[in-house]
């Protein structure tokens, strides 16, 4: 898999405050045998990463390479990451490069006030050199009355006191670009008088007008004396059901019970070996086996390795059985059988993006060597 770079992303900007400014660069590799990760700055290289940390990424293991590189002006650069061998005179495996923009803070904040018809003042803050995403925090006397994310940045204020702006990114105050203004004088509203209507001549009597409805209802009178006790009434019927009384409080937990007896040890069956086609050059054989979600690998081939580091041994394998990565290590003999030069061990590795299944070694190889692996994985 190549090389990838997963920090800073292409096309990010990273704010900063001064100059020079350090990024750090992450990289991604598969692998940490013969591998290192040289950077480049512009086209410069400036550093190379000779240890790899390992982590899970979606539960296969990957390795990690980085570097602190100081970014020495604002404005668009490019990053590249190669990955390289660790001969005397490297080889180039993989690249990739991405470009992102440096921006240089200096923010500032003013406040303007203007006095409106009612009883405010309309106060305005101007930004020189805003943060991408910043807004404006309004304070009066202490208390937040506004944050404000578009321009133009104002606040009605209606009482006295301490008016303070703040400029926020990303939800953190920028100490170098706030203000403040006292808030004093403020208008006083000019009262709207009523009119005072003027009486014109008295006219001449009209005719009798016709009868008015009749008058308002009289206050009640005063309450008459008791009366005698009346005779006992017969018994109601018997009332609507009151509501249902709350749940009571569960019960202890019972005594746990027994453990049951162990249960039978189930069987693995596994399926009839399936033969996979080898690469040009290879012989012996490689078969595998399934059981559920299990597949068994079995591998005992013999190749020519000739001033390489890996070779393939098989080709095309069947994704749908295939489907995920893994390595393995694998036993490496002589074709007697006996301990080959180049060490007992090598990887085996597996791609499912190009359905290739390699031997690999951390060094140049130049000897016909017997390769024995037989492992069980997990397949989705």
């Amino acid at each position: 898999m190549p090389v990838r770079i997963i920090s800073p992303v292409s096309g990010e900007i990273v704010q900063a405050n001064t100059v020079p400014n350090t990024v750090t660069v992450k990289v991604i590799a598969d692998s940490n045998l013969n591998t290192d990760v040289r950077f480049k700055l512009n086209g410069t290289i400036v550093g190379i990463d000779k240890s790899a940390t390992s982590i899970n990424v979606n539960g296969f293991v990957e390795y990690q390479y980085q570097l602190n590189i100081p970014i020495p002006a604002a404005g668009i650069h490019s990053i590249e990451a190669e990955d390289i061998d660790q001969a005397t005179v490297p080889m180039v495996r993989s690249t990739d490069s991405i470009s992102f923009e440096l921006k240089l803070n200096d923010p500032k904040i003013t406040l303007t006030e203007t006095t409106t018809t009612l009883a405010a003042k309309l106060v305005t803050a101007t930004i020189a050199n805003r943060p991408t995403g910043a807004l404006v925090r309004f304070s009066l006397n202490g208390t937040v009355v506004k944050e404000d994310s578009t321009s133009p940045f104002n606040v009605s204020v209606s009482e006295p006191g301490e008016l303070k702006a703040e400029l926020v990114v990303a939800g953190s105050v920028i100490e170098v670009a706030t203000a403040t203004l006292q808030i004093s004088d403020l208008p006083t509203p000019t009262p709207t008088p009523t009119p005072t209507p003027s009486q014109g001549p008295k006219g001449d009597k009209g005719d009798k007008g016709d009868k008015g409805e009749p008058g308002i209802q009289g206050i009640q009178g005063e309450r008459g004396e008791r009366g005698e006790k009346g005779e006992t009434g017969a018994i109601g019927s018997e009332g609507i059901p009151g509501p249902k009384g709350d749940t009571g409080a569960t019960g202890a937990q019972g005594i746990k019970g027994d453990t049951g007896a162990t249960g039978a040890t189930g069987t693995m069956v596994w399926s009839t070996p399936v033969s996979l086609p080898l690469s040009a050059g290879v012989t012996g054989s490689v078969t595998y086996q399934t059981c559920g979600k299990l597949v068994r690998l079995n591998v005992d081939v013999m190749m020519n390795f000739t001033n390489s580091s890996g070779l393939l041994i098989c080709a095309n394998m069947p994704n749908t059985i295939f489907n995920t990565w893994f390595h393995s290590t694998a036993m490496i003999f002589k074709s007697d059988l006996t301990i080959a030069a180049t060490g007992q061990w090598g990887l085996i590795r597996y791609q499912p993006n190009n359905r290739e299944l390699a031997l690999m070694f951390d060094k140049i190889v130049n000897e016909t060597v017997r390769c024995v692996s037989n492992f069980i994985m997990a397949v989705n």
